[in-house]
């Protein structure tokens, strides 16, 4: 299952400016901004590994499309959770 790439291609890394916000970029394009707080560097690194993660979800989805229908049923619930996560990531038109 691989969804269409609309957001910007990673690798996306995370930095703190010198405005002591965090910024989340790719290729010198920036994707987003994390204004200071106690968990602003949590929040930009979890941002930060999105493009990743996402891959991840659909290698899995991918993986369980290819198991048998038996093993399949047995864990529809998780692979039906797989599938909604990916298509929360999908940017509605």
């Amino acid at each position: 299952m691989k969804t269409k790439t609309s957001h910007t291609p990673g690798p996306w890394e995370y930095y703190e400016d010198k405005k002591d916000r965090f910024q989340i970029s790719a290729e010198n394009a920036l994707v987003a901004l994390v204004f200071e707080r106690e968990d602003a560097e949590a929040n930009a690194a979890l941002i930060a590994a999105a493009p990743e993660m996402l891959e991840m979800l659909n290698e899995n989805a991918s993986a369980w499309d290819g198991e048998e229908h038996s093993v399949r049923l047995e864990h529809r619930d998780l692979i039906a959770r797989l599938k909604r996560l990916i298509k929360k990531t999908e940017a509605q038109s």
